[in-house]
């Protein structure tokens, strides 16, 4: 038996506050190449987050020689178009540009077995393989309500996810964005067993103290 089917991938795009690595490739001899040049004594080394470019509040990013230039809202794909344009414009010959997001970071929680934050490279990433990151799944976990909790323009929309669904592949959430939280909740009968256990340890303690409060009387009156 097969079955197909369509995932459903919605592209990111880019905002505010995604520090991005922007590499072009082009003929133009080494000598001439401005952006080059310009890029090695960006980077001298260090942390590519610090040497990266940052998208600012007005949503562009400041290039070489070219300037401020706009590119919150496109994709990447777009803003690789947009900003090869522009080089072009501004002299190199045959420019390819490749974009990478370095702020792409993605928290799992709960769950799991190795829960933290994760940093991704390649721009694009599912469910499935964050939690395989994080680990995988304690036995207690809850595979069929998986929260995602993404913020968008100063609002944290609360997403669910069913990872055991034989559809998970056309769900609009299957692939994760930049800063998303991934929280897997414990099994409700876990829950339920844990306040079982905590409400038997309360009537113990309180039968325990209820002795004591006895035995010191009756030595009192003794």
């Amino acid at each position: 038996m097969e079955l197909d089917y369509q995932t459903k991938y919605v592209e990111y795009r880019l905002k505010s506050e995604d520090i991005l690595q922007i590499k072009v490739f082009t003929t133009t001899v080494a000598e001439f190449n401005w952006f080059a040049q310009a890029q090695v004594q960006l980077e001298g080394g260090g942390d590519p987050l610090l040497s990266g470019f940052t998208i600012d509040d007005q949503g562009n990013i400041e290039l070489p020689v070219i300037g401020n230039v706009k590119i919150n809202g496109l994709t990447i794909n777009e803003a690789q178009k947009k900003i090869s344009s522009l080089l072009q414009q501004g002299g190199l010959e045959s420019p390819k540009v490749v974009i990478k997001i370095l702020s792409f970071q993605y928290t799992v929680l709960g769950e799991i077995n190795n829960p933290g934050v994760f940093n991704n490279y390649t721009g694009k990433i599912n469910i499935l393989e964050a939690l395989a990151q994080a680990g995988d799944f304690t036995d207690f976990a809850d595979r069929k309500n998986i929260k995602i909790v993404r913020y968008e323009n100063n609002i944290a929309r609360v997403l669910y996810v069913n990872v055991l669904d034989r559809d998970i592949l056309s769900n609009p959430y299957f692939y994760i964005q930049p800063n998303d939280h991934v929280i897997v909740d414990p099994l409700k009968a876990v829950n339920g067993r844990t306040s079982q256990q905590n409400i038997a340890i309360s009537v113990s303690l309180l039968a325990s103290i209820a002795s004591i409060a006895l035995l010191v009387d009756r030595l009192l009156n003794e």
